[in-house]
């Protein structure tokens, strides 16, 4: 049975619904550009949290690699068709860790998750009709570095074991750097490992030397269309295969409509275009907020658990996210099986 591995960030998402968020901005307190993701301190981040959910704001734990992850388990419990395992930092709400007891009721392997005495990061998403504003403060997650740099040969050992492991971003400008060396251990001891990526605006900066020495041990790329133009900004689709693992890449390009697949061969980069918005009814967005993770987690979860071909994950993929838009927070164990049994019948 294949083995799926997930490190990133677990955060608090408080997801509040705005038609003014320059507005909401400003009463917040916190100077942040509009439809992006900024930092900010953990006390602003309270402050935040505070008067959001005093509003109506909604709290649902997340995170990239958490959503992702989430979403394979629920995939994956009423079938297991992989093993899966989680490694990362998770923070503490009182006596509870509440992000690791969800992933233990999953299935996960959690033996390599480090547990802080701090919060959960804390993620900000101003929802608006044109995206979402993220302001995401670092709680536990300012000791990734330090968890990095003492536990590395115990991480790489782990992601060995894996067959394919997903990262994802996180604030500290060290971490990039940190994780390709751990990635390269890793890769040393199983040169078979498939390892994926979803930098997020965050780290799809691939004039930064620690960004270009992640993306040369990556074999698998996500991104949506506003991460690819940045990636492709030099030297298009050719020039960021040239940044990933050889001998073979895939670079996973989603949108609104769709997905097209880019794939580094011998004679060339290849594209794959998966038309899929016309296969589904509209759906009216309620929270857009972990839709590229659903998806991303979707098609992870069906290319090495149930063995399809990328192109028929990438169905899966934008189907789970479509049913994810129409639902407040996370997508729903409810949801998914509707999905898996829709996409069964129109195979």
């Amino acid at each position: 049975m294949p083995r799926i591995g997930f490190f990133g960030a677990m955060n608090c998402d408080v997801v509040y619904g705005t038609s003014d968020p320059a507005d909401l901005l400003a009463r917040l307190g916190i100077a942040a550009p509009l439809l992006l993701e900024t930092a900010i301190d953990d006390a602003s981040a309270a402050r935040g949290m505070s008067a959001l959910e005093a509003a109506g704001a909604q709290v649902f734990l997340g995170g990239s690699a958490f959503n992702a992850a989430r979403v394979a388990g629920l995939l994956n419990a009423g079938r297991p068709l992989a093993e899966l395992e989680f490694f990362g930092l998770a923070g503490s709400a009182g006596s509870a860790a509440p992000h690791l007891d969800q992933l233990k009721r999953l299935g996960f392997g959690t033996a390599d998750i480090a547990l802080s005495p701090r919060p959960p990061a804390t993620c900000l998403a101003l929802v608006e009709p044109h995206g979402r504003t993220l302001l995401t403060a670092a709680g536990a997650n300012v000791e990734i570095g330090d968890l990095l740099r003492e536990r590395g040969e115990a991480l790489a050992a782990g992601f060995a074991r894996c067959n394919l492991v997903h990262l994802t971003s996180f604030l500290d400008p060290d971490v990039p750097d940190l994780l390709a060396r751990i990635l390269a251990l890793a890769r040393d001891r199983n040169p078979d490992l498939v390892v994926s990526l979803d930098p997020g605006v965050l780290w799809a900066r691939p004039e930064l030397p620690s960004i270009r020495a992640l993306l040369a041990q990556c074999q698998l790329l996500h991104a949506n269309a506003e991460e690819l133009a940045i990636l492709c900004a030099d030297g298009g689709i050719e020039g960021l295969g040239k940044l990933l693992a050889p001998p073979g890449w895939t670079v996973v390009a989603r949108s609104h409509e769709g997905a097209t697949l880019y794939y580094g061969t011998e004679s060339g980069v290849l594209a794959e275009a998966v038309p899929l918005a016309d296969r589904y009814a509209v759906i009216e967005v309620v929270d857009a907020v972990g839709a590229g993770d659903t998806f991303t987690g979707a098609l992870l979860w069906a290319w090495r658990g149930r063995g399809d071909i990328m192109a028929e994950a990438a169905q899966l993929g934008f189907a789970a996210a479509r049913a994810k838009i129409g639902l407040l927070g996370p997508i729903t164990a409810a949801a998914l099986a509707g999905v898996v049994e829709q996409n069964q019948a129109s195979r």
